[in-house]
């Protein structure tokens, strides 16, 4: 696997942060797509809901992420 996929001056998109997009969008897609077929007379949760849901949930692994990575390595 190549680290790096493209560069483009001072911005590169490595292999790992495309994966892991990848990665985020089927699950999504996935948790959206079994809520409005299987799901759609036992979940309270619509199509939408759960999309606008995963986007949040994407934005705070992240930001959890990377706060725990700052505690644990904190050097005083």
């Amino acid at each position: 696997m190549w680290p790096t996929l493209v560069r483009c001056g001072p911005v590169s998109l490595s292999s790992y942060g495309a994966i892991l997009a990848v990665a985020f969008l089927v699950a999504i897609g996935v948790a959206a797509h079994v809520t409005k077929r299987t799901l759609r007379d036992v979940s309270p949760l619509s199509h939408t809901a759960v999309m606008d849901w995963g986007g949040w949930v994407i934005l705070g692994g992240i930001l959890g992420g990377r706060f725990l990575y700052v505690v644990l390595n904190w050097e005083l």
